[in-house]
């Protein structure tokens, strides 16, 4: 489906609760080829963090660095 649409990566994902904890997992796949091009893992405590979870996620799905000046950036 994602060929047809002419995308070129395909992110498909994992989330798994256990108690406090939150496990998120994004692989990024090439549409062309079919070949995983990363996967990325992540975790939060708590529903507080969540947001700043997601973020860092978004980030190493998408290969970005954190802006200047956050606290990610160090």
């Amino acid at each position: 489906m994602a060929k047809k649409a002419g995308a070129g990566r395909l992110v498909m994902g994992d989330l798994l609760k256990q108690g406090p904890r939150t496990s998120f997992t994004a692989k990024v796949y090439d549409v062309k080829s079919g070949q995983r091009i990363r996967t990325v893992d992540v975790q939060a405590v708590g529903t507080d963090s969540l947001s700043e979870t997601f973020d860092r996620l978004a980030r190493q799905v998408l290969a970005v660095p954190p802006p200047a000046g956050s606290a990610q950036s160090s």
